[in-house]
């Protein structure tokens, strides 16, 4: 699970620095994002923890006729 998977950051601790990190992605035919950008992030390793656990998911995806395309 994404949850089980975080790995909160040191200087983001320290930092007190917490909230929502803002990703936009596509998925392929295979089911995994990408062309993965930033809209809102927060620095500190933060944005690179949130890339490192998209990327380590799966999506199922979109379909047109029933044919998987890239989206």
């Amino acid at each position: 699970s994404v949850v089980t998977a975080v790995t909160y950051l040191k200087a983001a601790d320290e930092n007190n620095i917490s909230g929502i990190v803002q990703l936009r992605f596509n998925v392929n035919k295979a089911g995994k994002p990408v062309r993965i950008k930033v809209i809102f992030g927060l620095g500190y390793g933060l944005d690179e923890e949130a890339i490192r656990l998209l990327e380590s998911s799966k999506w199922t995806p979109g379909k047109n006729n029933e044919i998987e395309i890239e989206f």
